[in-house]
């Protein structure tokens, strides 16, 4: 499947990073980005998240406010 979006690059496609520590809602979540053309990478913790974001770049962040150990702002403002 080739994709084409605002970029205008064909192919490319939007990595979006989901972030919560309930894994069935990161799973909803994960189906409705997939099936709207997508990249999706879950974590399951605002450390596992940090790890990814440092050996990837990812075009947007879903978080969830209330993280164990740091809230969903604190996790954004250390990604950037």
């Amino acid at each position: 499947m080739s994709y084409k979006n605002d970029t205008g690059l064909k192919g490319y496609r939007h990595r979006v990073l989901l972030v919560d520590d309930n894994p069935g809602l990161i799973g909803r979540l994960q189906n409705l980005f997939v099936l709207k053309g997508y990249l999706c990478e879950t974590a399951l913790s605002w450390r596992e998240a940090l790890e990814l974001i440092s050996h990837r770049a990812v075009d947007l962040v879903v978080c969830d406010y209330r993280l164990k150990g740091k809230n969903g702002i604190k996790l954004i403002k250390e990604a950037r």
